[in-house]
C-alpha cells in the first residue's frame, strides 16, 4: 500500500522532530475508540495510545503490508484514516525509528528498514487470539485486553518472533484455532490466547495441532493456562481492609465479569470476612451484580441502600472503585476519610483524567504471566508435549491513597448519603454523568 506522490508533504520531514510543540491529546482523542488498519485503539491506563499505535504498525509490518524499502503512509494519511492525533502517531513512529524498523529520508518520506528490531531475522511467528471488541464490552475489560496484547507482542519480538493476530468473534466456533489448517499461517509455531474457549489439553500433541497457551484465565475448560489466583487475591484484598480496622465492609461485584470469575471473587471476600468473624452483606453483593459499569446513579442507590454503616468497600474491578469515587465527589463523601475503597485490578488513578492519587488494591504482574506463557509455549514447541495444565501466579499488593483506618465512623457517611433526597440536583448530575 504505497501512498500517492501527493502525500509527500512537509509533515513527512517533521515525522521525527523531537522538538515539536504539539498540544496534548484532546479529551476526545484520549477517550474515544479509534481504528487503524482494522485494529481497535482505545484508552488504557497501562498502555499509551502511542504504544498501541506502535503495536498495530508492528503487526502490519509482520503481516507483510509493506516490503523492505517500501514507503510507509505519511503522517497526514495516518491521521486521516485513523482519526488519531498527530502527537500519538508521531510518538509511535519515533519508537519504530529508534528500534530500527523504519528510516526517514529528508523530503522523501518514511521507509521500512526491517521486520524485527536491529534487522534480526525472525525464527517464526507466534499467533495471538484476541476477543472481538464490542461497544458493550466493559471499558475496564477492554483496557485489560489492550495491556495483555502489548505485553505479548513485546515478549514475542524480544524472542525474535513476529506475530499474527486472529480476532475471535463472539459465537464463532473455536475448535479449529489451534489446527494446522486453522486461521493461522504455516509460519506460526505456537499460539497465545487472550480469550477463553473450550480446549482439551493432551499430554502428547497430535501432529495436526499447534501448541497453545491461555493467558490470564481460570477456567477448567481451557488449558494449558497461566493465570492469577483470583480467590487468593480478593481474600488478601479484604484482609488488607480488615487489618486497617474496618469491620463493616461491603463487596461490590461486577456484571462485566464471567459468571465463574465473579463467583471466585465473591468467594474470596466471603472467606476473608468469615475467617475474621465479620458479617457478609449478601444482599449488597447480589445488588451490585445488577449495576452496569458507569451507572453512577446506580452506584449512589447502592450506597443509600447498603452504606449506612459501611466504612469500606471492596470492589471487584478498578472501574467500580472509580465509579464510587465519582459518586462520592458529588455527594461530599471524602475518600478515604469517610469511606475507604480498594479494588482488584491494575494500578489505577482514583479519578479519570484528573490528579488525586492511586486506588489501593491488588493485581498480578502481567509481564511475569506473559513470560511464563512463553516459557510454557516454547517448551511445547520443542518437545511436542504438554505436561502442565495450569500455573497459578501469586497477587501483588498495591499501596494506594484510597484506603485508611476508619476515622469518623459510619455516622458521617450515613448522614452524607441521606442528605441528598431523590430527584434533587445531585441525583440529576449523577444520571447525566452516567450517560
Amino acid at each position: 500500500m504505497t501512498p500517492n506522490p501527493s502525500d509527500r508533504e512537509a509533515d513527512a520531514a517533521q515525522a521525527f522532530d523531537s522538538n515539536h510543540n504539539e498540544p496534548p491529546e484532546t479529551e476526545t482523542d484520549a477517550e474515544a475508540v479509534r481504528e487503524l488498519y482494522g485494529h481497535k485503539i482505545m484508552p488504557s491506563a497501562k498502555v499509551t495510545l502511542a504504544e498501541q499505535i506502535h503495536d498495530v504498525l508492528c503487526e502490519e509490518i509482520h503481516s507483510g503490508r509493506w516490503k523492505i524499502g517500501e514507503r510507509l503512509p505519511s503522517l497526514s494519511t495516518l491521521v486521516e484514516i485513523s482519526g488519531l492525533s498527530r502527537r500519538s502517531l508521531l510518538g509511535a513512529l519515533e519508537m519504530l525509528r529508534e528500534e530500527g524498523y523504519i528510516r526517514q529520508e529528508e523530503r522523501k518520506g518514511t521507509f521500512l528498514s526491517a521486520i524485527l528490531p536491529g534487522g534480526r531475522s525472525p525464527r517464526g511467528a507466534v499467533g495471538i487470539v484476541i476477543p472481538a471488541y464490542s461497544p458493550a464490552v466493559s471499558p475496564a475489560y477492554a483496557a485489560w485486553g489492550v495491556g495483555r496484547m502489548h505485553w505479548v507482542q513485546k515478549a514475542a519480538v524480544e524472542r525474535n518472533f513476529i506475530t499474527e493476530v486472529f480476532c475471535l468473534e463472539e459465537g464463532a466456533d473455536p475448535r479449529r484455532i489451534d489446527s494446522v489448517e486453522g486461521p493461522f499461517g504455516s509460519r506460526v509455531k505456537g499460539i497465545i490466547s487472550l480469550c477463553p474457549f473450550p480446549h482439551r489439553v493432551e499430554r502428547q500433541l497430535p501432529p495436526d495441532r499447534i501448541p497453545i497457551v491461555f493467558a490470564g484465565f481460570e477456567n477448567e475448560d481451557c488449558a494449558p493456562s497461566v493465570y492469577g489466583d483470583s480467590l487468593d487475591a480478593v481474600c488478601q484484598l479484604t484482609q488488607q481492609v480488615i487489618a486497617r480496622g474496618h469491620r463493616k465492609i461491603l463487596f461490590c461485584g461486577s456484571p462485566a465479569l464471567t459468571r465463574r470469575e465473579s463467583a471466585i471473587r465473591v468467594r474470596g471476600h466471603v472467606e476473608a470476612m468469615r475467617e475474621a468473624g465479620l458479617p457478609v452483606d449478601e444482599k449488597a453483593i447480589q445488588r451490585s451484580l445488577e449495576i452496569p459499569a458507569g451507572d453512577l446513579a446506580g452506584h449512589r442507590e447502592f450506597l443509600m441502600a447498603f452504606g449506612e454503616e459501611a466504612t469500606a468497600i471492596v470492589c471487584a474491578t478498578c472501574e467500580r472503585a472509580q465509579n464510587f469515587i465519582a459518586v462520592a465527589d458529588v455527594l461530599g463523601i471524602r475518600v478515604p476519610e469517610d469511606l475507604s475503597l480498594v479494588a482488584y485490578g491494575p494500578e489505577t488513578q482514583m479519578r479519570l483524567n484528573a490528579p488525586g492519587g492511586q486506588i489501593a488494591g491488588i493485581s498480578f504482574d502481567t509481564g511475569f504471566i506473559v513470560t511464563t506463557c512463553f516459557d510454557l509455549l516454547l517448551d511445547q514447541v520443542k518437545t511436542r508435549q504438554c505436561p502442565v495444565r495450569r500455573i497459578l501466579v501469586n497477587p501483588t499488593v498495591q499501596e494506594g491513597d484510597s484506603l485508611s483506618t476508619p476515622r469518623l465512623g459510619p455516622a458521617r457517611l450515613s448522614e452524607l448519603v441521606h442528605a441528598v433526597s431523590a430527584g434533587n440536583s445531585e441525583t440529576r448530575a449523577l444520571a447525566a454523568r452516567s450517560r
